[in-house]
């Protein structure tokens, strides 16, 4: 299977989706073509509140579901002002469920 180009008109929701997180000119890892979500034509449902089982399923089969979720907590682990205004499915994770995460990891390291 090829990488999806960047350019494809069916990788703009992820393409938004992207820039959303990481900005429109941050270095992404390799790993981000791999992406099931990189794959799909439309609007991604990643940062629609109301789609969370839809990027959930999503992410369900994805090849890089590990490395992305490792790549949300971190970046969100170290810059409390991101995890604080975190948004939408990243890693299998709703914006929820990795808050959640950061409270139980920072109160069990604080104690």
């Amino acid at each position: 299977m090829s990488s999806p180009s960047y350019d494809h008109p069916g990788y703009l929701g992820y393409r938004t989706l992207l820039n959303a997180l990481f900005g429109p000119t941050r270095q992404r890892p390799a790993w981000h073509r791999l992406a099931a979500c990189a794959t799909r034509s439309g609007r991604s449902p990643h940062l629609d509140r109301n789609r969370v089982r839809e990027a959930k399923a999503i992410c369900a089969g994805c090849p890089v579901l590990a490395q992305c979720r490792t790549d949300a907590l971190t970046r969100e682990a170290a810059d409390r002002q991101e995890r604080d205004n975190t948004v939408g499915v990243l890693g299998g994770m709703s914006a929820a469920e990795r808050l959640a995460y950061h409270r139980r990891h920072t109160t069990d390291e604080a104690a």
